[in-house]
């Protein structure tokens, strides 16, 4: 089984202190991945274009993987 190239993180961060100093702990937030899927989920969930929830969370996850792939054309 092949991993699915999420496109890293969408939101990483990291906490800060009371001090205002980084802590150690720092969280990578959701995937690029998941975050274009949500996007083309607004898009893509009209309920006059389709109304089996499945097949728009598959679309939306199609439409991220080919939005990730053209992140890696070059210019």
């Amino acid at each position: 089984m092949t991993k699915i190239d999420d496109g890293g993180s969408a939101f990483p961060g990291q906490r800060l202190g009371s001090d205002g100093l980084p802590e150690s702990a720092a969280w990578d937030g959701m995937s690029l991945r998941d975050w274009f899927a949500g996007q083309a989920l607004a898009m893509l969930a009209d309920p006059k274009c389709i109304s089996d929830s499945n097949i728009v969370a598959l679309a939306a996850y199609q439409v991220a993987d080919a939005m990730l792939a053209a992140r890696k054309v070059e210019k």
